[in-house]
């Protein structure tokens, strides 16, 4: 359960919606079509967060990042939201990236 305050706003979808798309793709479909971005981004942290202590572990969502340098939290990133952002480079240096990629795969695989 969130616990948010009175002045959050929340939206709701009418109409079919292709839930196959990331977060991105359905966050650019509210931005469209409202004109401007309703996720609110940091607030949303904030409220989410509030009195959390410990190791934050997130996707790479700015926000996270900037919620525990100003609480002074430990922040740590998931290796699979990390090891998504070495496909992209693949192309490019095909030896390195696939040589970070058997470590992340074998740092997960020992990890379960």
């Amino acid at each position: 359960m969130l616990n948010l305050g009175a002045d959050c706003p929340i939206w709701l979808c009418t109409q079919a919606t292709d839930m196959r798309r990331s977060f991105d793709g359905l966050s650019a479909m509210v931005r469209n079509h409202m004109g401007a971005d309703q996720t609110g981004g940091h607030r949303h942290v904030e409220t989410f967060l509030n009195g959390f202590k410990g190791t934050l572990l997130s996707d790479g969502y700015a926000a996270y990042e900037e919620y525990a340098k100003h609480h002074g939290l430990s922040h740590a990133q998931c290796w699979s939201h990390c090891r998504r952002n070495f496909g992209r480079a693949q192309e490019s240096e095909p030896e390195a990236v696939a040589a970070v990629l058997a470590l992340i795969g074998s740092y997960i695989r020992t990890r379960r």
